[in-house]
């Protein structure tokens, strides 16, 4: 029988792992969860041109609007909750 907890329907939990990992690399500086979005704030060295990378990879791999602000060094993630089938 396959494991479900490992199933592809967990886009969040991949978001968020893909995430710390970065963080953990020192691409990302601060996760801020808010009520429905995710504020990426992005390390002071990042490129401008790698945080519109970053948000142009999020929305095509996890299907969710994710925005770069570059004069910020952040991307907002719109609607993050509706990656998690529990929600």
């Amino acid at each position: 029988m396959p494991n479900t907890d490992n199933h592809d329907g967990s886009h969040y939990r991949s978001l968020i792992t893909e995430l710390q990992r970065a963080k953990k690399e020192g691409f990302v500086f601060e996760l801020e969860f808010l009520d429905h979005d995710l504020k990426v704030k992005m390390s002071d060295g990042t490129p401008d041109s790698k945080i519109s990378e970053v948000a142009e990879h999020i929305s095509k791999k996890y299907r969710v609007f994710a925005e770069a602000k570059i004069s910020s060094k952040t991307i907002m993630i719109y609607d993050v909750y509706s990656l998690d089938p529990r929600v």
